[in-house]
């Protein structure tokens, strides 16, 4: 009865949506926005539309129930309109972009593979979907309500269409994913064995998004790139099970490498963007920390501990203050815990000699800029007076 309710607060609403849905109903079957067809169903459950009803899991049909029946009218309408908004533009894309792909050429469809510009009315759709990630933080029920009518799916499907949908919208879909995935809660969790199950694959999905990103050189901030490895830590850490197979997969160690810039020490900072190389190395010290922290996967992740010892240690070769002052912690973590010590002292006289250079400059200055580095000089001392003990 509430749901019904509920239908009659956004009646008006859905009247201007209905020509947009049955003018491109055909488009939302395509292979290629397959994805947008589940929130078409969902939204049409919600109105009372019995036609869709056997499109949607059993299981999604009784949350959507429960939680439209206790969640305030408000939230839930408020919910429902946003993504109405959110399909209209969506399937506006859908539909210019199936047109344009009957129209073209063979040769007009290669010139236009290149991933659409952020318009206006793309930001705008990006803003609506940010508004859902503020939505249901830290909200179980708006949180189960949203997973049960879009599902994790869309956002994937959404983040994957590289060529079709801009890149705010994807990303936007990426932070949804990225709030859904953190923290300890038993919902919270629920999303993360989604993502992990092997069997649905979803993982690889974003793995796989990644390295497009990175293949096409669209992602020039790092910004999709980073969400997904904040969406993949956050699914894996705890889960022991879940961090040894994904350290031990080429795809799991390939982003961790990527994201840090592994294998492009040249020049790091103008071909790794250094968000990206913050959220990795985030990643990265996570790893120590978790309870199933061992040698074996130090070893295991060597090249991406040696290129943080080689790399991201001094300004000459790491600009950014707050990587290195991360890069400086991990490796205290790490000689405390005596996790991967035997990695550290074998660049122990490398990393004493740029320690002793780096103390020796922050020594030196003067004013403000001394007061602006003193965490740094602290760090050092400390990791100096680590190694010396443990030689």
């Amino acid at each position: 009865r509430k749901r019904t309710v509920l239908v009659l607060h956004t009646r008006a609403k859905d009247k201007k949506m209905q020509g947009t849905m049955a003018e491109s109903e055909a488009h939302s079957h395509s292979e290629e926005f397959k994805w947008l067809r589940a929130l078409k169903c969902s939204l049409s459950y919600i109105d009372d539309s019995d036609d869709s009803v056997l499109e949607i899991p059993e299981d999604d049909r009784i949350v959507i129930d429960e939680i439209v029946s206790k969640t305030t009218i408000r939230d839930a309408q408020r919910l429902r309109l946003i993504l109405v908004d959110v399909f209209a533009s969506l399937e506006a894309l859908a539909h210019t972009r199936c047109s344009e792909s009957d129209e073209d050429s063979e040769e007009e469809k290669k010139d236009n593979s290149e991933p659409p510009m952020a318009s206006s009315d793309s930001i705008a759709t990006a803003s609506l979907l940010l508004k859902i990630k503020d939505i249901v933080h830290g909200r179980v029920d708006l949180s189960r309500l949203f997973v049960a009518m879009v599902g994790i799916d869309f956002l994937l499907g959404c983040a994957r269409e590289q060529a079709a949908v801009p890149r705010p919208i994807r990303s936007a879909c990426l932070s949804i994913l990225n709030t859904l995935c953190e923290g300890v809660e038993a919902w919270n969790l629920s999303i993360q064995y989604k993502i992990l199950n092997e069997e649905e694959g979803r993982l690889k999905e974003l793995s796989a998004i990644f390295f497009a990103e990175e293949k096409s050189g669209e992602d020039y901030d790092g910004v999709i790139r980073g969400l997904i490895i904040r969406v993949a830590s956050a699914c894996i850490f705890g889960h022991c099970v879940a961090e040894t197979k994904f350290v031990k997969s080429p795809n799991g160690r390939g982003i961790i490498e990527s994201g840090l810039g592994v294998g492009k020490e040249g020049s790091p900072e103008s071909t790794t963007p250094a968000s990206l190389r913050k959220s990795s190395l985030l990643f990265l010290k996570n790893l120590i920390l978790s309870k199933s922290s061992s040698d074996s996967r130090v070893e295991t992740l060597r090249d991406c501990y040696v290129h943080v010892m080689r790399f991201a240690l001094v300004p000459q070769t790491e600009p950014d203050n707050c990587i290195r002052q991360m890069a400086i912690e991990m490796l205290l973590m790490m000689m405390r815990h005596k996790v991967g010590m035997h990695l550290i002292l074998e660049e122990g006289k490398q990393v004493m000699a740029m320690g002793e250079k780096r103390v020796g400059e922050i020594i030196s200055l003067d004013g403000e800029a001394r007061d602006t580095m003193n965490y740094e000089l602290r760090l050092w001392q400390r990791l100096i007076g680590e190694i010396l003990s443990a030689s």
